[in-house]
Order: structure tokens, then C-alpha cells, then sequence
């Protein structure tokens, strides 16, 4: 997915619901201009604030990864270790370089190594190019959080 690719979910995501941006920055602590930016593909929040996005606005998140909007009130989180250990894996296996994977990523060295560090998490842009890149399915990533 590309970043207006994305940005379109978002929109249609909130429109779906009849919220405003003003109603979804307040409700994910954000401003309606990052609501503006994430919905004009200008920007990407993180994976987690795409999960909490999910939850108020009860859509699955594995399906929202897929660009689907399907209702659920299954609240997820990100499994950052899991990510860690298949991202070693796959360096390993495919013989990738840490080059390749901060270009299939869009994001500079010290930004991979942080991410391979566990010190940050990946955008939604950066998760969905990991689900493609590892070849599996965006809810390996996830972990349903029982109520």
C-alpha cells in the first residue's frame, strides 16, 4: 500500500463511522491537522496509533491491514519482539543486507538499528512493507488483547 493508498483507508474509515478529523484527533490524542496529514497520505502515524485507531473505531485490525474495513471489538497490540526476531531471520536466510532492508523500508541505518533493538516501533507504512517482506500475514505481528 502506498502512503495514499493508506491515506485513503483512513479517510474512508472515519467517513464510514461519520466522525470528523476534530472527532478522531481528540479520541487518538492527536491534532486534525495529523488526522489531515495521515488522510492526504502526507504522513503515517505509527502501528500502534493505527491499532488504537482500530479499537475506537471497532474495525479488525488484520482486515484494516489488508485495506478492508470490518467490524470488530477485538483489541490488538504489536508484537515488537516477534518483528525483531523474524527481521534477524530474514536477514539471515535471505542473505538481505541491512542495505536492502532499509531501502524496502524507507528508513535510514540508525533507524533500522533502533528498530532492531526494540527502541521504536515501525510506522504503519514500515508494517505493512514488513508483512510484505517476510511474507506473512499482518496478525503474525499482532496480539489479540483479551478483555
Amino acid at each position: 500500500m502506498t502512503f495514499l493508498e493508506i491515506g485513503s483507508l483512513f479517510k474512508n474509515a472515519r467517513n464510514n463511522r461519520n466522525l470528523t478529523q476534530k472527532e478522531v484527533a481528540e479520541k487518538l490524542g492527536y491534532t486534525s491537522q495529523n488526522i489531515s496529514l495521515w488522510e492526504f497520505g502526507k504522513a503515517c502515524p505509527k502501528i500502534e496509533t493505527v491499532l488504537d485507531f482500530c479499537e475506537i473505531m471497532n474495525y479488525d485490525p488484520p482486515f484494516f491491514c489488508r485495506g478492508i474495513l470490518s467490524d470488530s471489538s477485538q483489541k490488538f497490540k504489536y508484537n515488537n519482539d516477534k518483528a525483531i526476531e523474524l527481521i534477524e531471520v530474514e536477514l539471515s536466510k535471505q542473505n538481505l543486507t541491512k542495505k536492502l532492508m532499509e531501502y524496502k523500508l524507507e528508513i535510514s541505518r540508525p533507524t533500522l538499528n533502533k528498530l532492531l533493538k526494540g527502541e521504536i516501533s515501525p510506522s504503519y507504512f514500515q508494517f505493512l512493507q514488513l508483512v510484505e517482506i517476510l511474507n506473512i500475514k499482518p496478525e503474525f505481528l499482532l496480539i489479540p488483547i483479551k478483555k
